[in-house]
């Protein structure tokens, strides 16, 4: 409904006036990247000195992975003294015996070749245990700390792949207060085609928004992702959320969205996250744009 102009105030200036007032906003759009899409080389990390349930214990977790030629390995310390040596992969090895035994202790290798590597702790398990004809019983019962890691040949369509899309913001308009807005609706889907089991979760990180000089910072932008947000396309049992009510986004520290345990998310997932940010009172006119890091990566 149209309002009254008041005298000696023409109707065409009350409109002018409306205008300037929605013209002063701040629109914000967020674009994010897929830290790992198809195709691309990837990480996955396996924890030295931890049991699948996530415990302490002489193993690796997760034992068995499948990746691909030109992807990289990554063993990092959980718990006690430990190593990393190839049963035939003589390249592979992370050095001295027990090398890997504190906090921030890694050892990382690019496969360059496919097939199907055995590994060992020569602190706890040996040479004939990382045989590939006793691989597969040794890490079934866990009382050898050994792995495998099958390389699939480069440009293999198998493998994790997450295909997300932009976030973005209706435009806002200052008001003088703090306020939170909805981003608009998205769908991303992730996909499992390794076969192996060996689970995988998503994480999510994300830096300050800016607009020239003027910013807003990270922790303003909040996500979350109910379960009911999660749908099978195809596939077994789906991943669970572990974010179900809303979580700021950190620059230093990455967020663990999702989580497919060993044996589930054996397919392809439609994933709605929801995406919050509160502007401030203060904020200053402009288009604001951030990165968001979004990256899948296998193990539980």
């Amino acid at each position: 409904m149209d309002a009254k102009a008041s005298p000696g105030h023409p109707r065409s200036h009350f409109r002018r006036t409306v205008v300037a007032v929605v013209a002063a906003l701040a629109s914000v759009i967020l674009l994010q990247f897929a830290a790992f899409a198809p195709g691309s080389a990837a990480t996955t990390t396996v924890k030295v000195g931890q049991s699948p349930s996530g415990t302490a214990a002489q193993r690796f977790n997760a034992a068995a992975i499948t990746i691909t030629a030109g992807d990289t390995v990554r063993w990092e310390w959980f718990n006690g003294a430990h190593d990393v040596h190839g049963y035939n992969y003589p390249s592979l090895s992370s050095g001295p015996k027990g090398g890997i035994n504190s906090a921030g202790e890694t050892y990382s290798f690019t496969f360059s070749t496919a097939g199907t590597y055995t590994y060992y702790c020569d602190e706890h398990a040996g040479p004939g245990d990382a045989d590939p004809a006793n691989i597969d019983a040794n890490i079934a019962s866990g009382n050898k700390m050994v792995g495998k890691v099958t390389v699939l040949p480069a440009g293999s369509p198998s493998g994790l792949s997450l295909l997300t899309a932009a976030v973005s913001f209706a435009p806002v308009v200052i008001t003088g207060v703090s306020q939170d807005v909805d981003a608009q609706p998205v769908t991303w889907r992730a996909s499992d085609a390794t076969g192996s089991g060996s689970g995988w979760r998503i994480t999510i990180s994300g830096g300050e928004l800016s607009a020239g000089s003027s910013t807003i910072p990270a922790s303003n932008l909040k996500v979350r992702l109910l379960q009911n947000r999660i749908t099978t396309v195809s596939g077994n049992t789906a991943p669970q959320s572990l974010v179900t009510s809303y979580q700021s986004l950190s620059q230093a520290s990455a967020t663990t969205l999702v989580r497919a345990a060993t044996g589930t998310g054996m397919g392809t997932y439609d994933l709605a996250p929801e995406f919050r940010l509160t502007v401030p009172a203060n904020v200053k006119e402009g288009t604001y744009t951030a990165s968001l890091v979004v990256t899948i990566v296998s193990g539980p």
